[in-house]
């Protein structure tokens, strides 16, 4: 005896629809993300000042280290360098937009190549992070940090 085959149609096609169902269910679920995403603010694009933690990264400390915004000097002057980074508050003109910091170190004679890591952190928008390699004691780069989608 093999069954009766409207009846595994059956049974095959009620299967199909508790599966369906909640399938159905995530794959357009797409109202719920929309909402999610409007939710969230958007980016300030104005050329506000907006408070910014800068963190600066290094594998070997520098005798001499310069962080610039144009012809605003960000790490102050006689500013002691500890071993392994510097952390720094700062309010940066329309960070939304993208900034371009110039950045200059030193290190003693005899330093093999280095990295240094400049890590920006704006109120309100995603941290964005720039490593840059020396080839030698020196190093004098134009870093640029880009909010934009």
């Amino acid at each position: 005896m093999r069954g009766f085959p409207p009846l595994h149609l059956i049974i095959c096609a009620i299967a199909f629809a508790l599966f369906a169902i909640p399938l159905s269910r995530l794959t357009f679920a797409r109202p719920e993300t929309v909402a999610m995403q409007r939710m969230n603010p958007a980016p300030p694009t104005d050329r506000s000042l907006i408070p910014t933690r800068i963190l600066i990264r290094y594998a070997h400390q520098p005798t001499a280290l310069s962080l610039r915004l144009g012809d605003v000097e960000l790490i102050p002057q006689g500013a002691a360098f500890p071993a392994s980074s510097i952390e720094l508050n700062a309010k940066l003109s329309g960070p939304a937009d993208g900034v371009e910091l110039t950045l200059a170190a030193t290190w003693p004679q005899g330093t093999p190549s280095t990295v240094l890591t400049v890590e920006l952190e704006p109120d309100g928008l995603e941290t964005r992070s720039q490593t840059r390699w020396s080839t030698g004691p020196q190093l004098m780069e134009v870093i640029p940090f880009n909010w934009s989608p």
